[in-house]
C-alpha cells in the first residue's frame, strides 16, 4: 500500500473570514457546494492535511489544491461560482416551447380565470346582502305592524 505524503497548506484567516465561513457552515440558503468550499478552507485554515479534507469531504486532492488556490488570489469571492457554468439553453428549432413556458403561460391562464370567477363572487355575494338587507326590513316593518295597539 502506497503512503500518501500528508501536505499541509497553512492559510491565515481574518477574524472577519472565518466568521464568515463560520455562517456559511450554518446556513440554509448558500448554495452546498460554496459551503462544502468554505469547509476545505477552514480545515486548511485549521492546518489540516491536504490528503485528509479531500477524504472527509469526498473531493479529489487538486480539488482542494483549486480551492485554496483561488481562496489566495481571491479570497471569499473566489469561492463562487463563475459564470457560465453549465450547459447553455439552446431555442427549439422545432419551435416547440420550453417546460417554463408552459407552465407561466398556464398560470397566467388560471390567474386570469380565478380573478373572474373572484368578481363574479363578489357580484353575487353583494346581491345576496342586498336581498337579505331587503328582506329583513320587510320582517321588521311586519313585526312592527303585529305589535301596534
Amino acid at each position: 500500500m502506497a503512503h500518501e505524503p500528508k501536505i499541509v497548506l497553512t492559510l491565515r484567516l481574518t477574524g472577519a473570514e472565518r466568521q464568515t465561513l463560520l455562517a456559511w457552515q450554518r446556513s440554509t440558503s448558500i448554495p452546498a457546494g460554496r459551503a462544502r468550499r468554505g469547509r476545505i478552507i477552514l480545515q486548511l485554515a485549521d492546518g489540516r492535511p491536504i490528503s485528509q479534507i479531500a477524504t472527509t469531504l469526498g473531493r479529489s486532492r487538486p480539488c482542494v489544491y483549486k480551492w485554496a488556490k483561488r481562496f489566495l488570489q481571491d479570497g471569499l469571492e473566489g469561492l463562487t461560482d463563475k459564470p457560465g457554468r453549465g450547459r447553455r439553453r439552446k431555442p427549439r428549432a422545432d419551435g416547440s416551447r420550453t417546460l417554463a413556458g408552459v407552465h407561466s403561460q398556464t398560470l397566467r391562464e388560471k390567474s386570469a380565470t380565478l380573478r373572474a370567477k373572484s368578481a363574479q363572487l363578489r357580484s353575487d355575494l353583494r346581491q345576496l346582502l342586498h336581498t337579505s338587507h331587503a328582506l329583513w326590513e320587510r320582517y321588521q316593518q311586519r313585526a312592527e305592524r303585529l305589535h301596534e295597539p
